[in-house]
């Protein structure tokens, strides 16, 4: 599945640095831009969009919670998404903060600078099968989101120290679920608050999530995660065995959940990892139920 997306990915997705950007489907007055964010550890520059609440501006003395959003170009504007199909993601903040759903929060969303970096960057570990050789820099990532990024959002926006979150689809959804396993602060606890990792690319490196799940020290108190799979990540357009392949990723799902379980997630409690029927592997699929991602990791009560 993800070579596929690779080569869509090629064909269809602007070039980040030659769009001019102007959310349409946010609130465009509290969508900014960054245009030229730079990591010394990553050796590249990228645009990254920040969304800030209603009443940022006027409550001057308070800070917020911060969820970094990864392929941060699909979030809020259809000019920039893959596809022409944007996240919506401000406008279903919005509604659901205005109506006392949800925590008013910061969204940090770094664009990705496409494939093979994209992929070089949402993993830890190299995948000699569907990334062809690619993977690998996915902590360097990490520790850049962490080290670089996060000190030049603070010295800009009002973030509240300890309440981050980290959040993606496909292979962003790997790097987000492995940032809230494996990361901790200076004190122990969890670097990551919680995490939303929608439609998973488990089969990466022949499933290295599963074994990370399984054997890797694991911060505490543990992350609240949100995991997802829809029942047709895999397209019978793309795949003539997408029957097959769509029964072995849920099968990879199920068994993901269950060692979360063994691990100490409570389902319902901090660990929340549905099933979408009719589901696809597309931004479509995760706008629709993206709000109840954030109700979950931001829930007011």
């Amino acid at each position: 599945m993800i070579a596929l997306l690779a080569a869509l990915w090629l064909a269809a997705a602007p070039a980040a640095a030659n769009v001019s950007y102007s959310p349409t489907a946010a609130p465009a007055d509290r969508v900014e831009l960054i245009p030229d964010f730079h990591s010394d550890l990553l050796g590249n520059t990228r645009p990254v969009a920040v969304y800030l609440p209603p009443g940022y501006r006027e409550q001057t003395l308070r800070s917020y919670p911060v969820l970094y959003f990864q392929d941060g170009q699909n979030a809020f504007d259809p000019r920039t998404a893959f596809m022409g199909r944007d996240w919506q993601v401000g406008r279903t903040c919005d509604r659901l903060i205005l109506a006392g759903r949800m925590k008013p929060i910061i969204i940090v969303a770094p664009f990705n600078l496409g494939d093979p970096t994209r992929m070089n960057e949402y993993s830890p570990v190299v995948d000699l099968q569907e990334g062809h050789g690619a993977g690998g820099r996915g902590d360097l990532y990490i520790r850049s989101m962490l080290t670089e990024l996060e000190p030049m959002i603070a010295s800009r926006y009002r973030l509240r120290r300890g309440e981050r979150s980290v959040m993606g689809s496909s292979l962003g959804a790997v790097i987000s679920l492995h940032a809230a396993l494996t990361r901790r602060d200076d004190g122990g606890r969890p670097a990551f608050a919680g995490a939303a990792a929608l439609s998973l690319s488990l089969e990466w490196a022949e499933g290295f999530l599963l074994r990370e799940a399984k054997n890797v020290t694991l911060p505490s108190p543990l992350p609240r995660l949100w995991l997802d799979e829809g029942t047709e990540e895999y397209d019978a357009r793309w795949y003539p065995d997408h029957l097959r392949r769509n029964d072995a990723n849920l099968a990879e799902f199920a068994r993901l959940k269950a060692i979360l379980r063994e691990r100490g997630w409570e389902n319902g409690q901090n660990l929340l990892a549905p099933v979408i029927e009719g589901a696809e592997h597309n931004e479509l699929f995760w706008r629709r139920r993206v709000g109840e991602v954030l109700r979950f990791l931001f829930s007011p009560g």
